[in-house]
Parts: structure tokens; sequence; C-alpha cells
């Protein structure tokens, strides 16, 4: 997969996400993760490219997508300000 085609699912999986959020939006940060992961498995399954559904907890980032990644936000608020744990590159998926 190059790079704009990662952008193009990428875009495609925000214009979904967001119209979902204003259709009745999500119940939790695990629900949210669940759909941007759901999402992408359907987009990528062309590109032989596995999704797995239960990745390990702390893993970085969120969703591996071959040579690229997504890591999921989630907030409640109209804010991004959040205090958050600092990534850990042992806890970097190899692929």
């Amino acid at each position: 997969m190059t790079e704009a085609e990662f952008i193009c699912i990428l875009r495609t999986i925000c214009a979904r996400l967001t119209a979902e959020a204003s259709a009745g939006g999500f119940a939790s940060a695990k629900d949210f993760e669940n759909r941007v992961r759901s999402l992408t498995r359907d987009l990528v399954a062309h590109a032989n490219i596995h999704i797995p559904a239960d990745p390990p907890s702390q893993a970085f980032p969120d969703i591996a997508v071959g040579r690229f990644g997504i890591e999921v936000k989630f907030t409640t608020n109209d804010t991004w300000l959040s205090i958050a744990n600092s990534v850990l590159e042992t806890n970097r998926i190899e692929a």
C-alpha cells in the first residue's frame, strides 16, 4: 500500500466516523476504537493486510496497517486537551 492509498483510506474512515458521530455518536472510547478498527479492516481487505480484533492493550500504534499506523483518540469534550501516558518504544508493534 502506498502513502497516497493510506491517506485515501484515512479520509474515508474520517468521513464515515464523522457521519456516524453526527447521527448519534459513540458510547465509549472502546466502541469508537472498535469502529475505527472495523472500518480499517473492511477498507484494507483488498491489500491482504490483517487487522487483529484484539490487539495488545498498550500497543502503539493502536491499529497497525502494514507499514503505517492509526493512533485512535476519543473525547466527549469540545477539546483535545488531555493527560495521557507516554508512548513507550517497548510497546511499538514491530510491523
